[in-house]
Order: structure tokens, then sequence, then C-alpha cells
């Protein structure tokens, strides 16, 4: 006898009951990524402390999926976000500057 498995974003679940809550929160899931397009990076912040907080409940592996990818989300947008600082921007020039007189005393 063959078990049936359910796939849901690439999840799988052995059980009826698991894959009807993985497509409930799919749904769920959806609503909050069209959602989220329209936010600022403090209220994605919010919104994932909400879910943290398990004031929003996910019944299935998506949710953490879900929280995870917001978590990823709000890192690139502090990246992008991020002021260069002067000290850095010119310690990275030294950097660079004494790696290419090294280049250039070995290619002599």
């Amino acid at each position: 006898m063959t078990q049936k498995i359910y796939i849901v974003e690439g999840r799988q679940f052995r059980s009826e009951a698991d894959y009807q809550n993985a497509l409930k929160d799919q749904q769920v899931i959806e609503n909050l990524r069209m959602q989220t397009k329209k936010m600022n990076l403090s209220d994605q912040k919010k919104l994932l402390e909400v879910i943290r907080s398990g004031k929003c409940r996910f019944h299935s592996i998506l949710g953490q999926d879900y929280m995870e990818e917001l978590a990823e989300e709000i890192r690139r947008q502090e990246r992008k976000d991020a002021p260069v600082s002067k000290a850095n921007d010119n310690e990275k020039k030294g950097i660079f500057k004494e790696a290419s007189k090294e280049k250039r005393n070995t290619e002599t």
C-alpha cells in the first residue's frame, strides 16, 4: 500500500489534515506577501514581531518558512538602506591601494 503524499510550496505533507492546514496557511501567506509589498520597513518589522509573538498563528511549517522569508527581506532592505561610513569607505580604498601596489611589485 502506498501512502499518498501531498505537496504545498515544495513541502511534503503525509496526512490530509496537515495538507489542509498547509493550504490554509498558504492562502494567509499569499495575502501577507501582497500586503508586505506595500509596507515600509518599519511595518514589516512589526509584522514579523506579531508573527514571532504567536499573535498570528500558522498551522504548518509554511508559517516558519514565511517568517524566515520575511526576516531575510527585512535584512536585505536594511543592508540596502544602511549608510556607508566614510571611515569604512576610506579603509576599503586603502586596502585596495595596498593590494594594487603589491600586485604591481610582484609583476615587475
